[in-house]
């Protein structure tokens, strides 16, 4: 549901726009930064299972299909 209509957005006043405006920025960029950390964050856990993997001795061609990493960045682990 979006807070504001785009008629309701039209009788803001400038300063009320500007605020709206900043706003809107403020939430984006901190969504922003939620998503990154949250994809950091797959691709460390992605990362730990392929260690875990690597140490009990499971194929290279496994830990791929498992983690969806490539062998190249498998290989730079061990």
């Amino acid at each position: 549901m979006k807070l504001f209509t785009t008629a309701e957005i039209a009788k803001f006043s400038k300063e009320e726009f500007q605020q709206y405006q900043d706003s809107v920025k403020y939430y984006r960029d901190l969504k922003n930064s939620i998503d990154t950390a949250k994809e950091e964050g797959r691709k460390e856990e992605r990362k730990n299972v392929a260690l875990t993997l690597l140490a009990k001795g499971q194929p290279i061609d496994f830990i791929m299909e498992v983690t969806g990493l490539n062998r190249k960045q498998i290989e730079k682990l061990r």
